[in-house]
């Protein structure tokens, strides 16, 4: 037995020795040995370069939260296992590794975490000799302790304040509840008192607005380049879109290619229909091209690319010391993720939004949306060209025409729309006005059939300006709850008022689904296409306009004013903002998800415009519907033609049958 002095003096000592540390991959490569698999012996990195800068973190001054975002079979818990053994055998700190449930975490130690260091005599001489000591979920080593906590164990994170922690599958962690912030935070919160601390983020991504994807773009966004057989040029490895290259001219990192570009090539004979490929064909014939030289580039060519690889940052960290990178699975010279492989895999994944987007998670690399990136300025012209109408700005078109007003704290924003025959929607003019006051004066300039105002801000000076003009406008109240349309004809406007107005006035104010109009206005915005994924070197199945681009929509009943690009930039942004993200959870189901801004006025007009014109029969098809509402309108006309404001009784005439 070595006594208590003894201990006493090697642990004194070994601080001393902390200078010496090596880096932890080359450690790693000599001590620490898997006893299971096809790659049984000790860690060969060689294979996974792309593992030794994030392991190295431990060790980096300038590091303190490592986060990654990984594709399949890209070593991600062999990283985390090195790293968790270099801070007890090396760094000699103790360190907690989080899963999302506490059994996964016991059966990773068992299953692999114990076996690896009884099979590395280096770890192994660490053990403690009360076997007491180690535990499935507590396993204490001679210089420190790794312990292993589920996500949903609050006490066990705020009993355990060390300097390193791993978060496993970052995606699956436990959320915030009302009176608890996320397991996430509150290990961070715990590690501050630590000089030294590190944190480590594994993962793959779920949807933007997911933990992998928020801790990606905190930090520097590092993507790993490997050179060009031919030209030499070092470039990230990408499906589709643009890729990162260094310039071998100035040196410089920039992106080259464009948004939908695909990397990957096959044979577009191996198309049989459709909806049906020839997966034999398309595995002979897949390759990957350079996005500099266009030069195919094959499965043989990865190992020698890879000994050149390095990671590259791409933008500024938003948090200092906050180290991102994503990796796709494109990079492994393993047979599972060929390039074969991938393009069969994205192939066989096209039939369903729960493969595509399990294709898009864990193969890409990539958050799961079903939106538009308003950054993507090429996306966002192609897009607004699919729905640009042959009218210009402020030129009224169809047959009826309403005026809808979002009505913010220091302003208003206006939008005019015309309804055509067909039941076609167009988008006439948009902006701004200051008050009420100018708001009634665009009312006179334009003269709308209807104007309905939002009266989510500003409740009361929206009633109030509604009551005036109670025969033409409306209030509008939108909630994310309830019956998608509820109009409410009698509403006292004046209730609980002071100067004697309550009970004398009425006005119309609408309750709407604000969700189950925005579905019906995102039908419209990007409606159904002729090809729903287009190929790398496939010609189309479709024919006519839609050949020529098969993303192009079959119909189109929502356009807006030609000269939008030019003359509404701004309003742009606001139209494509907003979009519903469907996915699928870690359970298996379907939801979907709103993704909101702030700066969504016009997506909220356009939504309500389809609210209220469908209220009023503007958008019907059938022609008997016209006939209806026509006769219904002249019979309200004559009912109340000039209603007095003194009177008790107004709400929109039409509805008054």
């Amino acid at each position: 037995m070595v006594s208590a002095a003894s201990q006493l003096e090697e642990t004194i000592a070994g601080y001393f020795d902390l200078a010496d540390i090596p880096p932890i991959d080359r450690w790693a490569e000599r001590a620490v040995y898997i006893p299971f698999g096809e790659k049984r012996g000790f860690i060969d990195l060689d294979e996974t370069p792309w593992a030794r800068e994030p392991i190295n973190s431990l060790v980096d001054p300038e590091v303190l939260v490592e986060a990654g975002v990984y594709g399949s079979q890209l070593a991600k818990t062999t990283q985390a296992t090195i790293v968790a053994l270099g801070s007890v055998a090396l760094l000699r700190q103790s360190l907690v590794w989080m899963w999302p449930k506490e059994g996964a975490g016991r059966s990773f130690s068992t299953g692999r975490f114990q076996p690896i260091v009884n099979a590395s005599p280096e770890l192994r001489t660490m053990k403690p000799d009360n076997h007491d000591l180690f535990k499935n979920l507590e396993l204490h080593f001679r210089h420190g302790t790794v312990k292993f906590v589920g996500s949903h164990s609050r006490v066990d994170q705020k009993s355990n304040p060390v300097p390193v922690t791993i978060v496993d599958e970052i995606e699956d962690i436990a959320a915030a509840t009302e009176k608890e912030t996320d397991p996430i935070t509150s290990l961070e919160e715990r590690s501050k008192t630590f000089t030294d601390r590190k944190m480590f983020l594994f993962g793959s991504c779920l949807l933007e607005s997911g933990p992998a994807w928020q801790q990606y773009l905190l930090g520097d966004q590092r993507h790993f380049l490997i050179p060009c057989p031919d030209c030499g040029t070092p470039q990230s490895l990408e499906f589709r879109g643009p890729v990162w290259i260094r310039n071998l001219k100035s040196g410089e990192i920039e992106q080259a290619g464009r948004s939908g570009d695909f990397r990957l090539w096959w044979d577009p004979a191996a198309r049989i229909d459709e909806h049906n490929w020839d997966f034999e064909a398309v595995r002979k014939t897949a390759v990957y091209t350079c996005a500099v030289c266009s030069a195919k580039i094959r499965d043989e060519h990865k190992r020698s690319m890879l000994k050149g690889g390095v990671w590259v940052p791409t933008t500024r960290a938003k948090v200092y010391g906050h180290r991102s990178r994503r990796i796709n699975s494109l990079y492994p010279v393993w047979a599972a993720t060929s390039y074969a492989a991938f393009a069969i895999k994205f192939l066989s994944s096209t039939s369903s939004a729960a493969k595509l987007q399990n294709f898009t998670n864990n193969w890409e690399a990539k958050p799961w949306t079903s939106g538009l990136d308003i950054s993507d300025k090429d996306a966002v012209a192609k897009r607004l060209g699919y729905i640009l109408g042959a009218h210009a700005r402020g030129e009224r078109t169809g047959a009826h025409t309403l005026l809808l007003i979002d009505v913010q704290r220091t302003h208003l924003v206006w939008a005019r729309f015309g309804f055509g025959d067909g039941g076609a929607v167009s988008l006439i003019d948009c902006g701004y006005t200051r008050d009420f006051d100018s708001l009634r004066e665009l009312d006179d300039q334009l003269a709308p059939d209807f104007v309905a105002a939002d009266a989510r801000y500003r409740t009361q000076e929206v009633y109030a300006a509604v009551h005036e003009r109670r025969n033409r406008w409306i209030a509008i109240r939108g909630e994310e709850k309830g019956a998608p349309l509820s109009p409410n004809y009698n509403f006292d406007p004046f209730t609980g008022d002071r100067g004697g107005r309550q009970g004398m006035f009425v006005i119309t104010l609408v309750h709407l689904n604000t969700y189950s109009w925005g579905e019906e206005f995102l039908n419209r915005l990007y409606p159904a296409k002729e090809n729903l994924v287009s190929y790398p070197g496939g010609a189309s199945v479709a024919t006519g306009a839609a050949a020529a681009d098969p993303e192009a929509p079959r119909i189109r009943d929502f356009t807006v004013f030609g000269d939008m690009a030019r003359t509404a930039p701004d309003f742009v942004r606001q139209l494509f903002s907003t979009f519903l993200i469907e996915y699928i959870d870690p359970k298996g189901k379907p939801r979907s998800r709103w993704k909101e801004s702030k700066e969504d006025h016009l997506f909220d007009l356009c939504k309500y415009a389809y609210a209220i014109g469908s209220m009023l029969g503007f958008t019907r098809i059938a022609a008997e519907a016209r006939k209806v509402f026509e006769a219904a309108a002249a019979v309200s006309a004559a009912k109340q033609p000039e209603l007095s404001l003194s009177q008790p009784s107004g709400g929109t005439p039409i509805f008054r049958q």
